[in-house]
C-alpha cells in the first residue's frame, strides 16, 4: 500500500482554511477531503486623530494660527463622522462630515480667541459611528 499526501488549498482570499483530511486505505486506493472554509473577522473602522493634543498662542483681540488636526480611518469599513465640537475660547474653523472611506484622511482645523491673559484650556471632540467612539484632541491656548 502507498501513502497519499492530500494539499488543500483556499477557494477564497476571505477564508482560512479548517482542513479535515480523511484518506482511507482501500484495494481501490480512494481518498477523500473535506474543506470547510472559517469566514475572516471584519476589521471594524477606527477612527485615529493627530496630534492628540494641540496647543496655541494668540494675543487679547485676536486669535491664534491655525492647528489642522488629521482624522484618518485605519479600518477595513466606511466611517460615518457625525459631528464635530469645541470648548473654551477655540473654535473650529474648518471640519470634516460625511463617510470617510478605509486609508483616507480628512483635517480639521482649530484656532484659539483668547478672552484673557494666562493659560486655557478646552477640547475638540469628533463624534463618529467607529468602534473607537469619539475622539477627542486636548486644547490648550496662552493669551498674551
Amino acid at each position: 500500500m502507498t501513502a497519499q499526501a492530500i494539499l488543500l488549498m483556499p477557494t477564497s482570499q476571505s477564508a482560512t482554511p479548517t482542513p479535515t483530511a480523511t484518506t482511507t486505505a482501500t484495494a481501490a486506493q480512494t481518498a477523500t477531503a473535506t474543506f470547510t472554509p472559517t469566514p475572516m473577522p471584519t476589521v471594524a473602522a477606527v477612527l485615529a486623530v493627530s496630534p492628540g493634543a494641540a496647543t496655541f498662542t494668540a494675543k487679547l483681540g485676536g486669535k491664534s494660527r491655525e492647528v489642522n488636526i488629521v482624522a484618518a480611518n485605519q479600518g477595513k469599513t466606511a466611517i460615518t463622522l457625525t459631528g464635530a465640537r469645541v470648548t473654551g475660547n477655540f473654535q473650529l474653523s474648518k471640519a470634516c462630515g460625511g463617510a470617510l472611506s478605509p486609508n483616507k484622511k480628512c483635517t480639521y482645523s482649530v484656532v484659539f480667541v483668547p478672552a484673557a491673559k494666562g493659560m486655557s484650556t478646552g477640547s475638540l471632540t469628533i463624534d463618529n459611528n467607529g468602534s473607537s467612539g469619539p475622539r477627542t484632541v486636548s486644547l490648550s491656548g496662552t493669551g498674551q
